[in-house]
């Protein structure tokens, strides 16, 4: 159904880099018709050359040879994904690098992309990913920025000079799609040949999708989330959130309602996102959104068909209790959601 069936695993929160996590989560991600991964790593690398990993357990020039290595030999592509802009905590808590942050109370994570040396500093951040990872294509984020309106031309400068510096090293950037799509006068300083990831983790919008199709971008892909932050498993809501639409109903387990705008609107595949959080919640409790996304994107979801019957299969080979036991805690975890809304 879907050419590109991506899904983003974050290594940058918490997560410590282990062979055997990794060759599991492959070969699930194969069997469910997945065929491509990207990795987020925003600064959970190091390279020969850093002086000093940011902490222990991240990704360096071996392990970045292991993930090239096992993709490759499952046919699917491997992609690396980080942050130039916001999002940036590995970096700028630092106080090597405390000089380079925003100086304003919710910008501690927020590079200074006003200070002249902010871009030779992102730029050394791409170089080294596309060096350690030998790729020419890069996902620099770009995503949430806490910024007042004064300050677009400066920052959506900052960002075109990233990505035509980029494209003239023949490295190919994508950013998140969230804040171009609220503050559509950012889009301007994109180049046409940027990726956009439009990530809608609450529900329905394919205005957005239609959007940035109309804008004349190359790729546009829908992103949906697993929400594992919502609590022990992740839980689906409708929410009007970036322009989201609210009216259509969301079932508690359905990740694929963005991935249907995408196809009405042509988008040109669908991702699936999985966050980590400090709190170490596990990929593991977040299959069956995993396996319900795969088997969508590659046309073999079926809606008529009961949902535990087609992922305990793919899963497992067998009925086990774990899709009813999931269940149960979405619905109680979605109650618990709607009553703190209430409230």
């Amino acid at each position: 159904m879907f050419h590109s069936r991506y899904f983003m695993f974050d290594f940058a929160r918490m997560r410590t880099f282990h062979e055997g996590e990794i060759i599991c989560l492959l070969d699930l991600l194969e069997k469910l018709g997945y065929n491509g991964v990207g990795f987020y790593l925003e600064g959970a690398f190091f390279s020969d050359g850093q002086s000093g990993p940011v902490r222990d357990g991240i990704i360096g020039p071996k392990e970045a040879d292991f993930l090239n290595n096992e993709t490759h030999k499952r046919g699917m592509r491997l992609f690396v994904m980080t942050n130039v802009l916001y999002h940036m905590e590995h970096y700028l808590t630092q106080e090597r690098y405390a000089h380079l942050r925003k100086s304003g109370p919710d910008e501690r994570y927020l590079l200074d992309f006003e200070k002249p040396e902010t871009f030779d500093f992102a730029m050394n951040i791409i170089d080294e990913l596309a060096r350690l990872f030998h790729t020419d294509y890069i996902h620099i984020g770009c995503d949430e920025f806490p910024i007042a309106p004064e300050q677009y031309a400066a920052c959506g400068t900052f960002i075109r000079r990233v990505c035509t510096a980029m494209l003239e090293k023949g490295i190919h950037p994508a950013v998140w799609g969230d804040v171009f799509w609220l503050e559509q006068s950012m889009t301007d300083y994109l180049p046409k040949e940027v990726e956009i990831f439009d990530w809608n983790y609450y529900g329905h919008r394919p205005e957005s999708l239609r959007y940035f199709k109309e804008q004349g971008f190359k790729k546009v892909y829908a992103v949906a989330c697993d929400n594992g932050w919502e609590g022990f498993v992740g839980c689906q809501r409708a929410r009007s959130f970036m322009k989201a639409r609210a009216d259509l109903p969301v079932k508690c387990d359905e990740v694929e309602a963005f991935f249907e705008d995408a196809l009405t609107e042509h988008a040109d595949g669908g991702m699936l996102s999985h966050w980590e959080d400090t709190l170490g919640r596990s990929i593991w409790t977040e299959l069956v959104p995993l396996a319900r996304a795969g088997l969508w994107m590659c046309g073999l979801w079926k809606n008529d068909i009961p949902a535990c019957d087609q992922i305990e299969k793919v899963l497992f080979g067998r009925q086990t209790p774990y899709t009813a036991l999931v269940e149960i805690f979405q619905k109680l975890q979605q109650a618990i959601g709607e009553h703190c809304r209430v409230s």
